[in-house]
C-alpha cells in the first residue's frame, strides 16, 4: 500500500507539471490513474474521509483553473445546450443529496460526475481533437495489451480473482472491458501487428470470463457491420477465433485449475441451456439486486435514495440467505436509484443521443474507419454498463467518458471536423 501511494504521489507531480504547459497531458494523466490507480483511490481514506472523493473534487477544479489559463490555446467557445441542462440538474441532485447524506459518502457516490465535468468540458470544448483523441486512444490501447498479458501469467500459474458469487477470472474484475476496447481499435485501425494483437487480446477476452464484455462486442461488431453497410471482412474474426481456441486449449494442459477458461465460457452461458444460465449465482445476483433497485425507485421517483445512500440486498444462495452491501450492478439503474426518473432520462438521452445524430448523417461519412472505432467502442461500454454500474469505480467512468465524449463530437461537429477528429 505505501509503495502504491507513492507511485501515484510521483506519477502525479510529473505528470501535473506537464500539464501545466499542455492540457492534453492532463487529461493523459487522469486516464492512467484511473486505470492503475483508482483501487487506491477508493480504499484509502484519512478520519474517515475517502480520498477518491476529494481528489476528483479538486482534481476537477484544478482542470478548470488551467482550462482557463490556457483559453487561447485551447479555444474554449463553444456552448451545448444539452449538456447545460444535464449539468444543471446533476448540480441539484448533488445539493438535495448532502442535505439527506452524509457529505463524504455522496461526494464519494458523486464522483463520476467530477470524471464527467473533467472530460466532457475539455474533449467537447477543446479544439486540438486529433492529438487528444490518438493519444487516449494509445493509452486504452496499450492497457488492454498489459491487461491481458497479466491475465495470461495469472492463469499460467492458477492465481485466479473470486468474486463475491464464487466465480473465477483472470482479468481484474470489470477491466476486462477495456481489453474489448483495446479489440476494437486494433480491429478497425491498421496498427503494427495487427493479427498477432488481436489473437493476444481474443485470448485475455475469453480469459476475463465476462458475459456483458463478449455480448457487448458482439454488438458493436454487428451494428457496425449492419449499419455501415457490411463493409467488413468477418473473416479475420473467423480466423482469430479458431486460432484463439486451438491455442486456449493447448494453455489449458498447462494450467494447474481443475477447469478451464473455455469451460468457464460455456458454463456463463449455461452450457447451451436457459435454465442452467438463469441459476448462474452470478445471474441471481443481479436479478435480486434489480429487484431492490427498481422497489427503491418507485419509493422515491422524482429525487431518488440520493448519492451516498446505501444500497442493501438479499439473496438465497444454496438454501443459505446472504446480505450484500454493494450496488443494482446496472448503470441505468444505478442512475435511478441514487438519483430518480429524471435523472435516469437525462442521462439515457446523453448517453444515446450521438447515435441519433450519426443516424442523421450517415450518408454523409466519408471515412468510416474512424466512426467505426469510436461508436464500436461507446457500444461495447454502454450495453456492458446494463450489468455493470460503470460510473461508481473510476477506472470505468473516465474512460467511459473519454469514449462518449470523442462520439459526441464527432457527430454533432461533422460538418466543421469532417475529416480531422480521429486519426487514420
Amino acid at each position: 500500500m505505501v509503495a502504491e501511494i507513492l507511485a501515484f504521489l510521483i506519477a502525479t507531480l510529473f505528470f501535473l507539471k506537464w500539464s501545466m504547459r499542455d492540457i492534453k497531458y492532463m487529461m493523459a494523466y487522469l486516464l492512467i490513474i484511473s486505470l492503475l490507480f483508482s483501487g487506491l483511490l477508493r480504499t484509502v481514506n484519512f478520519g474517515g474521509v475517502r480520498l477518491a472523493g476529494v481528489y476528483a473534487l479538486g482534481l476537477v477544479t484544478l482542470y478548470l483553473v488551467v482550462s482557463i489559463y490556457q483559453r487561447p490555446k485551447l479555444g474554449l467557445k463553444r456552448h451545448d445546450l444539452t449538456l447545460g441542462i444535464f449539468v444543471f440538474y446533476c448540480l441539484f441532485t448533488l445539493i438535495t443529496s448532502l442535505y439527506y447524506n452524509r457529505f463524504t459518502s455522496a461526494l464519494v457516490d458523486y464522483s463520476w460526475f467530477f470524471w464527467f465535468i473533467a472530460v466532457v468540458y475539455l474533449v467537447i470544448l477543446n479544439n486540438r481533437d486529433s492529438e487528444l483523441y490518438d493519444l487516449v486512444q494509445k493509452i486504452i490501447y496499450i492497457s488492454g495489451i498489459i491487461l491481458t498479458i497479466g491475465g495470461i501469467f495469472r492463469f499460467l500459474l492458477d492465481q485466479g480473482f473470486v468474486n463475491t458469487t464464487g466465480d473465477v477470472f483472470y482479468i481484474v474484475g470489470s477491466k476486462s472491458v477495456i481489453v474489448g476496447l483495446a479489440f476494437i481499435i486494433a480491429f478497425y485501425n491498421n496498427v503494427r501487428y495487427r493479427r498477432l494483437v488481436l489473437f493476444i487480446l481474443f485470448i485475455g477476452l475469453v480469459l476475463s470470463l465476462k458475459r456483458q464484455v463478449y455480448l457487448g462486442l458482439l454488438a458493436a461488431l454487428f451494428f457496425n457491420y449492419v449499419f455501415f453497410r457490411k463493409d467488413v471482412d468477418f473473416k479475420h474474426v473467423a480466423k482469430i477465433t479458431v486460432v484463439g481456441v486451438v491455442t486456449i486449449l493447448a494453455l489449458t494442459q498447462l494450467n494447474l485449475a481443475s477447469i478451464g477458461p473455455l469451460k468457464g465460457v460455456f458454463g456463463k452461458f449455461g452450457g447451451g441451456n436457459l435454465q442452467n444460465m438463469l441459476t448462474d449465482p452470478a445471474v441471481m445476483y443481479r436479478f435480486a439486486s434489480y429487484t431492490t433497485a427498481i422497489n427503491g425507485v418507485l419509493e422515491s421517483p422524482i429525487l431518488g435514495e440520493g448519492w451516498g445512500s446505501s444500497f442493501e440486498f438479499k439473496l438465497v444462495l444454496g438454501g443459505e440467505t446472504q446480505y450484500f452491501d454493494h450496488s443494482p450492478h446496472n448503470t441505468f439503474l444505478w442512475m435511478a436509484y441514487k438519483g430518480g426518473l429524471p435523472m435516469l432520462f437525462l442521462y439515457s438521452y446523453l448517453i444515446f443521443y450521438p447515435f441519433y445524430k450519426l443516424y442523421k448523417i450517415r450518408n454523409k461519412i466519408l471515412e468510416k474507419r474512424k466512426y467505426k472505432t469510436v461508436f464500436g467502442m461507446l457500444i461495447l461500454i454502454t450495453f456492458g454498463s446494463l450489468f455493470w454500474d460503470y460510473h461508481s469505480v473510476m477506472f470505468l467512468s473516465v474512460p467511459y467518458w473519454f469514449v462518449w465524449a470523442f462520439a459526441y463530437k464527432t457527430v454533432t461537429q461533422f460538418k466543421t471536423t469532417r475529416v480531422a477528429l480521429c486519426p487514420k
